[in-house]
């Protein structure tokens, strides 16, 4: 899902706010927050993560074998909270 909110442009950097990914994704923000970090630490994506703001500023990311790679992202994160991620 997360892939689906970068492709509809084609701009090089996008700006994304973390409650549209929240909404979309059906994830707590901390949730999406933990899901980017780990996108970003497993270099499947680069950006920068603005609390303050409530967005992300996502300036690249893993072509197609990324949809595979932050759905096992995901599927661990639900995993390990499955208190926390919505069904």
């Amino acid at each position: 899902l997360l892939l689906n909110l970068l492709q509809p442009t084609c701009r090089r950097y996008r700006t994304i706010p973390l409650t549209v990914i929240a909404e979309r994704t059906k994830l707590s923000i901390e949730d999406v927050e933990h899901v980017l970090m780990k996108s970003l630490s497993v270099h499947l994506i680069e950006g920068i993560i603005d609390q303050a703001s409530g967005t992300v500023y996502i300036s690249w990311a893993q072509p197609k074998v990324w949809v595979d790679k932050v759905h096992t992202t995901l599927l661990s994160v639900e995993a390990e909270t499955p208190d926390l991620v919505a069904a």
